[in-house]
């Protein structure tokens, strides 16, 4: 049987603390996990959004000006991959979403978020715009 394949979505603030530690260990339990923070170079958030599609299943941990992973969140629910709160240990409520969605249209890179989303993932493109206006 596979592993299953977990990204693990959550602030750089956190990135080398306790918290990212304490996540760490309770995700390796569940399956093989992709950390973001293990990736050195500084890269285009559209890279992180085709990493985290070839994922089973999105585990997430956000901060209030956390918007890239509000973008990882809503880019993964668009690609219909499970996203589960490392707060809860349960799947995303619709209410979250919603808060989420929120904190990813005040990001200052929005509209060059949903341009570059449009631009790379065009087939479900559909499903994005649908996560994003609350449909």
């Amino acid at each position: 049987m596979d592993m299953v394949k977990i990204y693990y979505s959550h602030p750089m603030e956190l990135y080398g603390s306790k918290t990212e530690k304490e996540d760490l260990e309770f995700l390796k339990r569940k399956g093989y996990v992709t950390n973001p923070a293990d990736i050195k170079e500084k890269l285009p958030m559209i890279h992180f959004i085709n990493l985290l599609r070839e994922h089973d299943v999105v585990y997430y941990r956000i901060s209030y000006r956390a918007w890239g992973v509000a973008f990882e969140v809503v880019s993964a629910l668009a690609f219909e991959i499970p996203v589960y709160s490392l707060e809860t240990k349960r799947k995303i409520s619709k209410k979250r979403i919603k808060e989420i969605v929120e904190i990813f249209k005040n990001s200052p890179h929005f509209e060059e978020d949903v341009e570059a989303f449009k631009n790379n993932f065009t087939e479900d493109y559909a499903k994005f715009l649908k996560v994003v206006n609350g449909a």
